[in-house]
């Protein structure tokens, strides 16, 4: 509720002013229509608020995903190969740079 709007009373007020009252005893009814429409909006900005942190969280796994499977050993079998460049014989320099070529030049076989 808003501040200083001021509680909806249906009309249906138990007691009048100045007089005394009991403990449990029922003072007014309050209409729970604008609760509920205040009550609804709240639920539909939490719904789209957690579709929204669903959907980063699903892309941030496949990019992840991506990463590591495609995108880093690509670089890494293009950083031998420039290494290999760099070092003039057309070899890659070490044992660690050949066995990423041997794997880059590999056969594919798919079953």
């Amino acid at each position: 509720m808003g501040a200083g709007r001021p509680l909806p009373c249906s009309g249906a007020c138990y007691f009048t002013e100045g007089e005394s009252v009991t403990l449990g005893q029922r003072l007014f009814l309050i209409d729970p229509a604008p609760f509920q429409a205040d009550l609804a909006s709240a639920r539909a900005a939490r719904d789209s608020t957690r579709r929204a942190l669903g959907i980063a969280a699903v892309g941030g796994l496949v990019l992840s995903q991506l990463l590591t499977l495609y995108v880093m050993p690509a670089f890494y079998v293009v950083m031998a190969r420039i290494s290999s460049r760099v070092a003039g014989n057309g070899r890659p320099a070490g044992r660690a740079g050949k066995r990423l070529l041997d794997v880059a030049n590999a056969p594919r076989r798919y079953s």
